[in-house]
């Protein structure tokens, strides 16, 4: 073992660090070749102390878990695809502390993913996989994040070009007695909600007020809306008059099933009937999110604001922009001033 600075030495290509523990003299591994990388942390040590005793990636990432969930940063749902997706890396990293896992380790599975997956799926395991590792330099887990220099790959958003017609929406809409199927299919044609939030869907959310009337997607104890922002979108008047003639203002708690006990993912895993329903009016291609982009699609076709709809549907205006902009009814304005 060579003696570099003061404290530090190296042992082989590794630089380790002496320090009094309970008055004997202990090596500390610095877990890097990089001599200026080994001062840095050495520097860490003697404001933070040491790092903690290594686990298994598992017992970390339990810990991780609980952590988050303490902070109200995790729902019960977010908690499982969290803990499905570090399983997978920890399978990856033959389950080593997350101390001794490189950013090679990190390139590599980042990697595996993009050959397997679609890029959008694997930049957000990529934001799970981040998210614990920052976490474990603030647990003094480890001394830095293997994902700090890992760059995600360039996602294009082509324009939407699958979305229904006005008439194929009604016809739709018309071919079911189904009042449970007819809420799920208006609040996806008529108000652009995603799965999760037509599953959570609350009577609350729904406010009739005059002859108009909104709902308010937001935050509850088993929900947490995308990018956790609530938003409000006004209420066509097919979907108000369904609303009252169905009394949901004089009811409480969940509009789908109330008493349903969550063996999916969604608290309401309505997809089966969804598909049926779309097979039986031959209208197969049309997924719950195509609903979603038909609510959209359909709105910018009439001219309606690309702000206003990125705020109705929850995204951001240049998503928005990308994937409706070109639905615009030409504009003849320019004129004014020939």
């Amino acid at each position: 073992m060579r003696k570099i600075a003061h404290g530090i030495y190296k042992r082989g290509k590794v630089f380790w660090f002496a320090k009094q523990i309970k008055g004997e003299r202990s090596f500390i591994s610095l877990g890097t070749k990089d001599e200026a990388e080994a001062i840095k942390r050495v520097s860490s040590i003697k404001t933070s102390g040491v790092l903690e005793a290594q686990e298994t990636f598992d017992k970390e990432v339990a810990r991780f878990i609980v952590a988050k969930k303490a902070m109200g940063k995790h729902t019960e749902r977010s908690t499982k695809w969290f803990e499905d997706t570090l399983k997978q890396f920890s399978k990856h990293v033959q389950n080593r502390p997350c101390a001794k896992v490189g950013e090679k380790d990190v390139e590599s599975f980042y990697m595996d993913l993009r050959t397997r997956l679609a890029e959008t799926t694997a930049k957000s395991y990529m934001g799970a996989i981040r998210s614990f590792f920052a976490w474990s330099v603030k647990a003094r887990l480890r001394f830095d994040n293997p994902t700090k220099e890992i760059k995600s790959g360039r996602i294009s958003q082509p324009a939407r070009t699958i979305f229904a017609s006005k008439e194929e929406r009604d016809f739709i809409l018309s071919k079911t007695d189904d009042k449970d199927l007819q809420f799920i299919l208006l609040c996806a044609f008529h108000a652009g909600m995603r799965f999760n939030e037509i599953s959570e869907a609350r009577c609350d959310w729904f406010t009739l007020d005059g002859e108009s009337g909104f709902v308010h997607i937001q935050r509850t104890d088993t929900f947490v809306p995308k990018n956790k922002k609530n938003r409000t979108v006004p209420l066509t008047k097919t979907f108000r008059n369904f609303l009252i003639e169905n009394g949901m203002t004089k009811r409480s708690g969940f509009v789908l099933e109330p008493e349903k006990v969550r063996k999916h993912k969604y608290r309401v895993n309505f997809r089966h009937s969804w598909d049926s329903h779309m097979e039986k009016c031959g209208c197969k291609k049309y997924s719950p999110h195509v609903a979603r982009h038909t609510f959209a699609s359909l709105l910018a076709q009439k001219g309606q604001s690309i702000y206003k709809i990125a705020e109705w549907i929850g995204d951001t205006l240049e998503v928005t922009r990308k994937h409706y902009a070109h639905l615009a009814p030409q504009d003849d304005s320019i004129n004014l001033i020939d």
